[in-house]
């Protein structure tokens, strides 16, 4: 509802949902947990919101497409088979697997280390074409 609720003055908002016009739904919990492995997985996990993966989650659950521009979201979703649409960009053209790596001693970690283990150097991201 966040995600949306900007968009629409509250009255309109409202009328929406009494016309059925718009559906608040909540993924199921196997959608979320898949949605978050493939997103761990492919490094993506850090970049997502609590509201990108629930809205990930529900396409994939639906089967329905996903309109965004938010490369992380494209990312996870062209994995899971979710087709995207894009309203302000071309849109990723490749997905991509993102790692940790430390610019000092070329070390590499999943996503969530920020720092060497071995140097304490902050990591920072690359990635792969899959």
């Amino acid at each position: 509802m966040d995600e949306v609720r900007h968009l629409l003055y509250s009255s309109s908002y409202d009328t929406l949902i009494v016309l059925g016009l718009l559906v608040i739904m909540e993924p199921s919990i196997q959608s979320i947990s898949l949605v978050k492995k493939t997103a761990y997985n492919s490094g993506d996990i850090n970049r997502l919101t609590k509201a990108d993966i629930s809205i990930i989650s529900l396409a994939y659950q639906l089967g329905y497409p996903l309109i965004s521009d938010d490369y992380p979201v494209q990312n996870v979703s062209k994995i899971l088979g979710i087709k995207n649409f894009c309203l302000g960009t071309a849109g990723i053209s490749n997905i991509r697997k993102w790692t940790n790596y430390c610019k000092t001693c070329n070390q590499v970690y999943s996503p969530n280390i920020s720092e060497c283990r071995l140097c304490g150097n902050k990591t920072r991201r690359r990635y792969k074409n899959q």
